[in-house]
């Protein structure tokens, strides 16, 4: 072994560098964009140096050492040395899927400090169709709906991720100044705080379950793995956007169109968008609606 340690050691320092879990991913966006500004390099607002959301550090650090052990067979080293084995990996028939390419692709990208098209691979046009999370029925999803009623509604209600919603508190639950039942959520995705509108159709039902737990003591103990927490959030989404429009948007608002050629109303849209958590609008819009 070198002064540096194996491969497998140094892909193990590298991801131990990108760990940001429970740091602001905002904060690290705007160091990223004063760090462009002072370099002259174009400033990318969808990428940051660490890795801030805990499934996506296990997910990538996964792909990145099943890649280092690839390398290392290949007589590689160090990273460096394995870098140009990036692109064979990449296009190796196993990946039948080009969205199972792309994201092995971003994995990689973080190990090496690059972009994903910087490997020289051609990725195809991107496509709603290619997505079934959630969208096709699976085995495991079928789950009692009547024993799981609570949570399942408190879902539909808020479109809450899995992590959220097992430290939800009877206290994080209120009425706001408009009128509108909100959910507040202290840590989300990246470490980030938010406030998501419950649906007004739910206001009775999640005000019943909030009840039935002290004011702060976590209202779900467990969730089952089986639930399919992603179709709620979908589903949530195509109904708080619905909801937006009929009722808080200015028949004015702007339209924002997105890759697919679909028009949506900006305001509603961000509106979903801050709800479930995400950014990037392209993103609600793919996924969600």
């Amino acid at each position: 072994m070198g002064k540096n340690g194996s491969i497998i050691y140094q892909t193990k320092q590298r991801f131990e560098e990108l760990y940001q879990i429970g740091k602001s991913k905002h904060e690290a966006k705007m160091v990223e964009r004063e760090l462009c500004i002072r370099t002259g390099e174009k400033w990318n607002p969808a990428r940051v140096p660490g890795i801030h959301s805990i499934s996506t550090f296990k997910q990538y650090k996964k792909i990145a050492f099943r890649f280092a052990e690839y390398a290392r067979k290949n007589g590689a080293k160090t990273l460096e040395q394995a870098y140009p084995l990036a692109r064979a990996w990449l296009e190796r028939e196993e990946l039948k899927s080009d969205w199972s390419r792309r994201r092995e692709a971003a994995a990689l990208a973080k190990l090496f400090g690059c972009t994903s098209t910087d490997f020289g691979v051609q990725f195809g046009p991107r496509s709603r169709s290619e997505i079934h999370r959630s969208r096709v029925p699976r085995k495991h999803d079928q789950v009692s709906e009547y024993k799981n009623r609570d949570i399942i509604d408190f879902l539909r209600a808020t479109g809450m991720r899995r992590k959220e919603i097992k430290m939800v508190r009877p206290c994080d639950i209120y009425m706001s100044d408009t009128g509108h039942m909100m959910v507040h959520v202290e840590s989300g995705k990246g470490g980030r705080k938010r406030e998501i509108y419950v649906l007004p159709q739910y206001y009775e039902r999640v005000w019943e379950i909030r009840s039935q737990k002290p004011l702060n003591e976590p209202i779900f103990e467990k969730i089952e793995n089986r639930i399919d927490v992603h179709s709620y959030r979908r589903e949530y989404a195509q109904a708080l956007y619905r909801y937006c429009v009929e009722n808080m948007i200015d028949s004015n608002s702007t339209i924002y169109k997105s890759r697919d050629g679909r028009e949506f109303s900006r305001e509603a849209l961000t509106i979903v968008s801050n709800a479930l958590g995400h950014n990037r609008l392209e993103i609600c819009v793919k996924h969600y609606l």
